[in-house]
């Protein structure tokens, strides 16, 4: 099941009366990027929750909202705002300014290096691909409660894998492709997720 729509104040209030909603990644879009949203369209900076109806175990997934949806969402349910992943390396993008991850604490003061690279390849995912859907949501679940716990070698080849097989590209290619006519765009290296492909032999789709 998809979840509702979310527009409104009130019934953001109630959906978390009915869902657990967890914010699990939060991405700074690139100049003239939209995605379709929950609320309404996407357009400065998306935020993925993921859900799971409190009386239905197998109600669940991912939804996307904008900032102003996505702190009611925060608020209503408790929860610590992810970090903010900021693609570019200078003021450019609505007059943000950032080098990659930032955020006043919470979880973005306990990723451990490993999982950093993770959560910054599945961000740059989202730009590439739009907001993450099912494949993705293990990653940002183990990402979101377990923060400081390095990923599982099986879990980053898996990763790998999808990396593989749906962009049939490499992740600095894909990086190479979205920084056309953006010189500002912030250089990636994902030097841990390296070493783990190559300790278990396998070809680094990063």
């Amino acid at each position: 099941m998809s979840f509702p729509k979310c527009r409104g104040k009130s019934n953001r209030m109630n959906l978390t009366k009915t869902y657990d909603v967890t914010p699990v990644a939060h991405v700074m879009l690139l100049p003239g990027q939209k995605f379709e949203g929950c609320c309404e369209v996407i357009e400065t900076e998306c935020y993925t929750f993921s859900y799971a109806n409190k009386s239905d175990l197998n109600d669940i997934g991912l939804f996307h909202v904008g900032k102003h949806c996505a702190n009611d969402f925060i608020n209503f349910s408790g929860k610590v705002a992810p970090p903010l992943f900021n693609p570019l390396t200078s003021v450019g993008v609505h007059g943000r300014s950032g080098t990659g991850i930032a955020g006043g604490g919470g979880v973005a003061s306990v990723l451990c290096p490993l999982n950093k690279e993770i959560y910054e390849a599945i961000s740059i995912l989202t730009l590439a691909w739009g907001p993450p859907r099912a494949p993705l949501q293990k990653f940002l679940t183990h990402l979101s409660i377990n923060p400081s716990v390095p990923m599982s070698h099986s879990d980053v080849q898996h990763l790998n894998n999808i990396i593989g097989k749906i962009a049939g590209r490499t992740l600095t290619k894909i990086i190479a492709q979205l920084g056309q006519g953006l010189p500002n765009i912030r250089a990636f290296t994902f030097p841990l997720v390296g070493t783990i492909l190559a300790a278990n032999a396998k070809p680094n789709n990063f």
